[in-house]
Formats: C-alpha cells, structure tokens, sequence
C-alpha cells in the first residue's frame, strides 16, 4: 500500500487508501538497499526521503511531477521516462523526491 519495491524499483504509494488522506511513515526497507520514508497529504505524495546504504543504480516510480534533491536541497541530475526516475546513488548518500505540486 505505500511502497511497493519490485525488480530493483521502488514505486511510492502504489496503493494508498483513500481513508489515509495524511500521514507518515519511516525507515520502509526497498530492495536493491534502500531505506525509504514517505510523507503524504491529501492522498498525494509530499515528500520521501531515499536512504542509499549500497550505492548504485536507483529506480523510483512516481505519476507525480517530483524534484529530486540532497540533504542541502541542490538538485540531483537524474533520467526520467514516463514514470521511471533513474538516478545513480554512493553509499550512505540521502535523496529527497520532493512533489512539485507542493512547496516545503
């Protein structure tokens, strides 16, 4: 319901129940060694925070317009395709996938 990760990719609220209007949730482990938190609103994504404890190649599924930002809030280069973000990530290194619908 709020992550689904599938083949390396991890796809953020593929099925949030439209009950859950708002809330949070932390340190969701995804497969490829990631650790994710998610924050929505109104049933829509807010902001995640990306945790990379492997490095590597990292697939994010999003039908949201997102930005994706380090901890300082630069902007990352990434790849997108339809709904497939690809970003490459070191160990340790945090992304923020902030929605654009909304400003923090």
């Amino acid at each position: 319901m709020l992550l689904q990760s599938h083949l390396d990719c991890i796809q953020l609220l593929p099925a949030l129940p439209t009950e859950w209007g708002e809330g949070s949730v932390t340190g969701l482990k995804a497969r490829g060694g990631f650790e994710v938190d998610i924050h929505w609103e109104q049933g829509l994504l807010r902001k995640a925070v990306v945790r990379s404890l492997k490095g590597g190649v990292c697939l994010i599924r999003s039908a949201q317009v997102v930005r994706i930002v380090d901890g300082s809030g630069k902007e990352l280069p990434y790849i997108r395709e339809g709904s497939l973000i690809t970003i490459e990530t070191v160990p340790s290194q945090i992304l923020q996938v902030v929605s654009t619908l909304t400003e923090e």
